[in-house]
């Protein structure tokens, strides 16, 4: 669970490991800026939800045959970006 508010935060999953290749992420984003550092060879299931708010993907590798990290949650006047790296 990811909780942030009139704040910014990163969060590296660049060491994670996914067991059973599929995991998630619950996100509330309220008045702040997230940065999700991901593997290159993962998958992003973009679930969430933006009141005056968005999520931006950097960065994709559209072949990605890797595990699956589903994103779920709300972001109002706040982003969230998605990094590959």
């Amino acid at each position: 669970n990811i909780d942030a508010k009139f704040a910014g935060m990163k969060v590296y999953f660049d060491n994670a490991v996914i067991k059973n290749g599929h995991a998630t992420v619950n996100l509330n984003v309220s008045f702040a800026g997230v940065e999700l550092y991901v593997p290159k060879n993962w998958r992003v299931d973009n679930q969430m939800s933006a009141s005056f708010g968005g999520v931006e993907e950097k960065n994709r590798n559209n072949g990605a045959d890797g595990p699956i990290l589903t994103l779920r949650g709300n972001v109002s006047l706040g982003g969230v970006t998605i990094l590959y790296v």
